[in-house]
This record gives C-alpha cells, sequence and structure tokens, in this order.
C-alpha cells in the first residue's frame, strides 16, 4: 500500500533535556494519529534549541546546578514530582532521580542531525528522551550518545566520527542561537507548521 502523500511538515524546536518537550513529542503523536485518520499525513522535523546555552561542555553535576538555579534541593525534587506526575499522563515512566548530570546538549542536536540526514529523526530523538528522562543516561558523554543513536537506527561508526569531528557543529550553534532569538521563556513544545490548513 502506498503511504499517503504529506500534506505539510512540522517543525517542532525543542532540546533533548526539556521533559515538556518529551510530553510534548507524546500529545504531537496522539494528533498525528487523528490527522492520518483524517487523511492528513505530516512529517515532523526536529530542530535544535538550547535550554542551557552557557552549560560547560562537560556537563555540571545536577543537584548542585539546579539548586543554584531554584534555590533548594526541595523545590527541586518538587518540579521533578510535578513533572513525572505530568509525564505519566501521557503513559511516560520519568525517573529523574537516576538524572546525576545536566548534560550540554550541543553534541546530542548534531546527532539528531545526523539522523534528519539519514531519514532516522524520530528514532533517535525518541532513544536520547527516553535515554535521559527514564534511564538517567548522561547524554553529553560521546559513548552514551553512540549507544542511543544505534538504538535510534544509526550506524555506531557514523556517530562515533561525528563526535570525533567538529562536523556540523557549527550549523547547530546557528540554528540554537537562531531559536533562542525567539526568546522562549519557558520551552515546552513550539510547533511551526509550514502549510497552512484549515481542518473541517
Amino acid at each position: 500500500m502506498d503511504q499517503a502523500k504529506p500534506v505539510g511538515r512540522i517543525d517542532v524546536i525543542s532540546d533533548v533535556i526539556c521533559p515538556w518537550c518529551y510530553i510534548g513529542k507524546r500529545h504531537l503523536e496522539s494528533a498525528l494519529v487523528i490527522l492520518d485518520k483524517q487523511g492528513l499525513h505530516f512529517t515532523v522535523a526536529w530542530h535544535p534549541f538550547q535550554l542551557n546555552p552557557d552549560m560547560p561542555r562537560e556537563g555540571a553535576d545536577r543537584a548542585q546546578y539546579r539548586i543554584a538555579k531554584f534555590g533548594s534541593a526541595e523545590r527541586s525534587r518538587q518540579m521533578d514530582e510535578r513533572i513525572t506526575e505530568t509525564a505519566a499522563t501521557t503513559g511516560l515512566e520519568f525517573h529523574m532521580e537516576r538524572l546525576t548530570r545536566t548534560p550540554n546538549t550541543l553534541d546530542a542536536h548534531r546527532v539528531i542531525r545526523l539522523a534528519g540526514q539519514r531519514g532516522m529523526q524520530d528514532g533517535v530523538v525518541e532513544a536520547l528522551f527516553e535515554g535521559y528522562f527514564c534511564d538517567g543516561a548522561d547524554i553529553g558523554n560521546a559513548e552514551v550518545l553512540a549507544r542511543l543513536g544505534v538504538e535510534g537506527g544509526l550506524e555506531r561508526c557514523d556517530i562515533t566520527g561525528l563526535l570525533a569531528s567538529d562536523a556540523g557543529g557549527l550549523n547547530t550553534r546557528h540554528a540554537c542561537r537562531a531559536f533562542d532569538n525567539l526568546t522562549v521563556e519557558i520551552l515546552r513544545l513550539l510547533i511551526v507548521v509550514t502549510n497552512q490548513l484549515r481542518i473541517q
């Protein structure tokens, strides 16, 4: 059976350490199923945004970083609990207690960019989100990125070769800065539908 021809593309601007983006991905997937039943098929493209653009390349201890950012460990814990409860309503099982690092996400976005060139973005984005929020993986670590990228469908040699170089780094940085200029205060999920459609 031939696949339905896409009627538009949905551009998603997100960071892989943004919990609301993963939750939003589940809502988007549900919406796409409904639209598909109406004969409206969309492709999805993922674009980079960094919640913490000034994060050191090696990342930071998550507990200490969040105390500095939110004022106390208790406040951080409360926020994690609320996010975990919200995620559960979409079928996601977050384990925020497993997170020990707040990573710099530039390399993760480079891997996602590579996945886009290979037509495998959704699988890689899902693997990165799941690895971070459900398993507590340090997605700033090259070995972890290679493993999760393979889970998402990429070839390991392509990922390790990318991360051993600065390929795509400049373009990714420019894209992050461009979207940063949108002055998004709280990034939940920003979706731009490139085709204007009126759904009856």
